[in-house]
């Protein structure tokens, strides 16, 4: 991704989050991912906060590690058991 792209996506996710709040008035948004986006859900709940959104607290991301055998980018979406 280049550096506008990554704006786009940021400004995508912050636009989505905003969304399903209006839509669904959640009591917690729970992003699981990879702990590799720490740092990207970090900024995302700061810029939240820092807009105001009184909901911003309710967003939580909950961080794991690699799962042996999966690849999503490379097409290997299946675990490899052995």
């Amino acid at each position: 991704l280049t550096f506008s792209s990554l704006n786009i996506f940021i400004l995508l996710i912050l636009a989505m989050a905003a969304n399903r709040y209006s839509e669904y008035k959640f009591d917690e948004m729970i992003y699981v991912t990879g702990f590799e986006q720490s740092h990207h859900f970090n900024q995302l709940f700061k810029i939240l906060e820092l807009s105001n959104f009184q909901w911003a607290s309710k967003c939580i991301h909950v961080p794991f590690g690699k799962v042996q055998g999966m690849a999503t980018r490379k097409g290997f979406n299946y675990l490899n058991y052995k």
